[in-house]
């Protein structure tokens, strides 16, 4: 029976899963190809919602902070090895947006 080496699943995870068939999970040695999931009938909390909305609000800005060169780079001199810039704004991000709700 063949083998696929895992370095080559792991390229194929992080390419995304073709037409969004299947997912494949690797946790340590194993391997997992799983049904990918049908979310078409889910119904949302207007809790969640609201923080979707804001997640989506700081991607939003991340993005946009980024698309300006000499500012990501100025940022990115500031963080702590291993961090990234993008995860780092959306957190802080949602971190004021989260104070600004309390302070309301």
């Amino acid at each position: 029976m063949p083998r696929l080496s895992l370095e080559l699943l792991k390229d194929l995870q992080s390419q995304g899963t073709p037409g969004k068939s299947f997912i494949i999970r690797i946790q340590g040695d194993d391997v997992f190809i799983r049904k990918f999931p049908d979310m078409s009938n889910v119904e949302w909390t207007p809790k969640q919602k609201k923080q979707r909305s804001l997640f989506a609000a700081a991607q939003a800005y991340a993005k946009e902070f980024l698309s300006d060169v000499a500012r990501a780079a100025q940022y990115k001199k500031t963080l702590e090895p291993g961090k990234r810039a993008y995860n780092q704004l959306i957190a802080e991000y949602m971190i004021r947006a989260r104070q600004n709700a309390v302070a309301e």
